[in-house]
C-alpha cells in the first residue's frame, strides 16, 4: 500500500470513529426530549402502531414508530432512553456512510467526497438527529440509498438499481414527507437511466409499497381541518422577506453549528457557480431547494436538514475540481486547511453534544476557553422550540418512578404541576396536569421552555418529597406533595 493510499484509508477509519462517537458517546444521558415523547407515548401505552387507525391519525409516516415498537420487545422499561435510541443513532452513521459512496459516484473524487460526507456528518443539525428517538436519521438514510441506486441506474442502466432505489425512496416517505424535496432528481435519474417499459415496471413497484399506505392516508387527512391547519401553517407563500428568512435560518443553523458553519455555507454556495458547466443538475438541485425554503416554507423548524444534503453534493463536486487543478503541494496544504476545519467543527459538536459538564443552550459555553467563541444567551424569548439532541438530564426517570410509585389514598385523584413542558412531565410520571386539589409539585432546574421559576408560590403547604442531584451535585429536579390545593 502506497503512502497516499495509507494516508486516506487511516483517514476514512477515523471519520467513520469520529462520526460515530458524536452519535454513540453519552447518548443515554439525557431525558426523552419532547419530539421524542411523541414516538414514545404509544409504545410505552403498549399501543398497536402497526394499526390502520393509528397509521392514519399521524401527519407523517409511521416508520419512526414501528422502528421504536421493534425495539421495545427486548427492553422490559420504556423510560430507559439509551436502547431506543440506539437504533437511530445506527441509521444516522450509515446516512453518513452511504453518503460517501453516493458522493464518489457523483464525484469520481474519493477525497473530496470524504471531506464532504465528513463536513455533512460534523454538522450540529445530523449530529443532533443522530441522538434522538425521531424519524429523521430514517429519512436521511433512505433517502441518500435512494439517490445512490438509483444515479448507478442512469449511469449503468441496471434494473435492479432502479428497483432497489426505488423501494429505498418508498421507505423515505414512509419516515416523512421530507422525501417530497428530492423528488426532483429522482425523476432525473429515472428519466435519464430508462425506458418507457422500465418506468411502469418502477412505477408499479412505487405503487405496490405505497399506495396501501398513500391513499387511505391522504384520503383521511384531507378531510382533517387539524392537518389542513398544520400543513397550511407551514408551507405555502410567506410574508417575510429573503433576508428575513436567511435571518430566521441563520438563527436556527448556529443554534446547532453556532461558530465557523455559515461562514463554511456561505464559501460553498458562492463557488457552487463552478459546477454549472459539468453538474448543472446538481446546481439546479441545491439552488431550488434554497430556493422552497426561502419562498414557500413558512415555518420549517429543523427540517433546514434537508439543505444539507444537497450542500454535501455541492462541496464534494467543488472540491473535486479545485483539487484535481491545484499543484499536488498546494492541494495537499488545502486539504491538510479543509481537515482541521471539519477537525474544529467535530470539537464544537462534541462540546455542544456529547460533553455533559455544561448544559448548552441554557448555559453558555466557550469554546477552545475562548471569549471570542462563547455562544450567545438563550431563553424563552428567542428560543421557544427545536432544542433537539442537547445533552441535559433532569433525573426525569427517577421523579417519573417516585410518583408513580406513590401511595395515593383509594379513591384520590391526583395531578400535577411543573414548570416543565407537559409532554415531557406527562410521559415519565403517567399523569394529566393540574387536573386535581391532590397534586405533585415537581419543580426541575432549566427546563425546554426556559421557565425558571420554581417556587411555585401561589401554591400553599408543600411537602418535599425528595431533590434529585447531578453527578456534580447540583438541584436539577425537586418534587412535592400537596394533599389539598388551596
Amino acid at each position: 500500500m502506497s503512502a497516499k493510499s495509507f494516508l486516506f484509508y487511516s483517514l476514512v477509519i477515523v471519520s467513520l470513529l469520529s462520526v460515530s462517537y458524536l452519535r454513540f458517546g453519552n447518548l443515554g444521558h439525557s431525558n426523552f426530549i419532547i419530539d421524542e415523547t411523541t414516538v414514545m407515548s404509544p409504545i410505552r401505552d403498549k399501543v398497536n402502531v402497526f394499526a390502520k387507525e393509528f397509521v392514519l391519525a399521524q401527519n407523517k409516516g409511521p416508520l419512526q414508530f414501528w422502528l421504536a415498537a421493534a425495539v421495545s420487545p427486548f427492553i422490559s422499561d420504556p423510560y430507559y432512553e439509551l436502547p431506543f435510541r440506539i437504533p437511530f443513532a445506527i441509521f444516522n452513521v450509515m446516512a453518513v456512510v452511504m453518503l460517501y459512496f453516493y458522493l464518489v459516484n457523483v464525484s469520481g473524487n474519493k477525497l473530496a467526497s470524504l471531506l464532504g460526507a465528513a463536513l455533512f456528518g460534523v454538522n450540529g443539525f445530523i449530529v443532533a438527529f443522530g441522538r434522538i428517538v425521531q424519524y429523521q436519521s430514517l429519512n436521511l438514510l433512505f433517502t441518500i440509498s435512494a439517490l445512490f441506486f438509483l444515479e448507478l441506474y442512469a449511469r449503468k442502466k441496471v434494473l435492479k438499481f432502479a428497483l432497489f432505489g426505488t423501494l429505498a425512496y418508498c421507505f423515505s416517505f414512509l419516515a416523512h414527507w421530507d422525501a417530497l424535496l428530492f423528488l426532483p432528481l429522482v425523476g432525473f435519474y429515472l428519466v435519464k437511466g430508462t425506458s418507457i417499459k422500465r418506468l411502469v415496471l418502477i412505477f408499479g413497484l412505487a405503487l405496490v409499497v405505497l399506495l396501501p399506505f398513500i391513499m387511505p392516508f391522504v384520503a383521511n387527512l384531507v378531510n382533517r381541518p387539524d392537518f389542513v391547519a398544520y400543513i397550511s401553517s407551514r408551507v405555502g407563500f410567506t410574508n417575510l422577506q429573503p433576508f428575513e428568512r436567511v435571518e430566521y435560518y441563520r438563527f436556527y443553523s448556529e443554534l446547532h453549528n453556532p461558530f465557523f458553519f455559515t461562514a463554511t455555507f456561505m464559501v460553498f454556495t458562492v463557488l457552487s457557480v463552478l459546477v454549472i458547466r459539468k453538474r448543472l443538475v446538481y446546481f439546479l438541485w441545491y439552488v431550488g431547494t434554497l430556493g422552497v425554503f426561502l419562498f414557500f416554507v413558512k415555518r420549517s423548524g429543523t427540517h433546514l436538514y434537508n439543505v444539507l444534503l444537497p450542500f454535501a453534493v455541492v462541496v464534494a463536486l467543488v472540491l473535486a475540481q479545485v483539487l484535481a487543478k491545484l499543484p499536488k503541494v498546494v492541494s495537499a496544504v488545502l486539504t491538510a486547511f479543509l481537515v482541521t476545519g471539519i477537525g474544529v467543527l467535530w470539537y464544537q459538536s462534541y462540546v455542544l453534544f456529547v460533553d455533559v459538564s455544561r448544559e448548552y443552550p441554557w448555559e453558555r459555553e466557550k469554546l477552545f476557553g475562548l471569549e471570542r467563541y462563547e455562544t450567545v444567551k438563550y431563553s424563552h424569548e428567542n428560543l421557544k422550540n427545536n432544542i433537539l439532541g442537547f445533552p441535559i438530564n433532569r433525573r426525569w426517570r427517577e421523579v417519573g418512578e417516585l410518583v408513580r410509585n406513590y401511595s395515593i389514598p383509594e379513591g384520590t385523584a391526583f395531578g400535577y404541576h411543573t414548570n416543565e413542558v407537559t409532554s415531557i412531565a406527562n410521559y415519565y410520571v403517567g399523569l394529566e396536569p393540574e387536573l386535581s386539589e391532590h397534586a405533585f409539585v415537581i419543580a426541575v432546574k432549566h427546563p425546554y421552555n426556559f421557565v425558571n421559576d420554581t417556587r411555585f408560590s401561589y401554591i400553599e403547604d408543600k411537602e418535599l418529597l425528595q431533590r434529585f442531584k447531578n453527578a456534580k451535585g447540583d438541584t436539577v429536579s425537586s418534587v412535592y406533595v400537596v394533599e389539598k390545593l388551596k
